[in-house]
């Protein structure tokens, strides 16, 4: 597999916000502490969505976030997600880089 580089800018960490919340919030940290070890700076969605939580307002913040982003990091099982495939769609209609973070 061809590993993929990343644009520099921000990141927006996208992947699936649903289920068991402790394993999620787990998963975005761990890559978002991978990213910014490598001197990138992440923005990790989730953690806006736990503190906050899910909803229609947090949705348009995080989007604002994303659309100030060069490239979008996804997580396994991002698909499983509406909102997270929502941001992927604004993410390539608007021009920015979608990698996924196994990929990297």
């Amino acid at each position: 597999m061809e590993k993929k580089s990343i644009k520099q800018g921000s990141i927006f960490i996208c992947g699936p916000i649903t289920g068991n919340l402790l394993k999620i919030s787990k998963n975005f940290s761990l890559v978002e502490k991978a990213l910014k070890d490598k001197g990138y700076n992440a923005v990790n969605q989730f953690s806006i969505y736990n503190i906050k939580g899910l909803n229609q307002y947090n949705f348009k913040y995080t989007l604002t976030l994303l659309i100030n982003c060069n490239t979008i990091v996804t997580l396994k099982g991002w698909q499983d997600c509406s909102f997270a495939k929502k941001q992927i769609e604004i993410a390539i209609m608007i021009g920015i880089e979608v990698i996924s973070y196994e990929s990297l």
